[in-house]
């Protein structure tokens, strides 16, 4: 949704979910629903490239499929990084029996 504020998804993820729900799948049984899920991920800067708000997107879409369905994710602010022990730390551990 480019040009959207983050504001905006909750009512337009809603509204999306009114619309899959109330469709007539054929062979669907009476009263099963589709489910709705998405994923939403907003750009952080002019440099993000759209292939990489779209894969943290998918990761948030995944995420709202594992944490039950039918619901909408937002992509964090912040990826955590992943950082290494160094020998401090390693030494530290290992000092203090932990």
């Amino acid at each position: 949704m480019p040009g959207s504020q983050a504001v905006q998804v909750p009512v337009v993820f809603a509204r999306l979910q009114r619309a899959v729900h109330a469709l007539e799948v054929p062979g669907l049984p009476p009263g099963r629903r589709i489910t709705f899920s998405m994923g939403v991920a907003e750009a952080w800067s002019d440099n993000d490239g759209v292939a990489e708000v779209i894969h943290r997107a998918d990761e948030a879409l995944y995420r709202a499929k594992q944490n039950g369905r039918d619901r909408c994710e937002t992509a964090p602010r912040l990826r955590l990084a992943v950082v290494a022990p160094t020998r401090a730390r390693e030494s530290l551990t290992t000092s203090s029996g932990l």
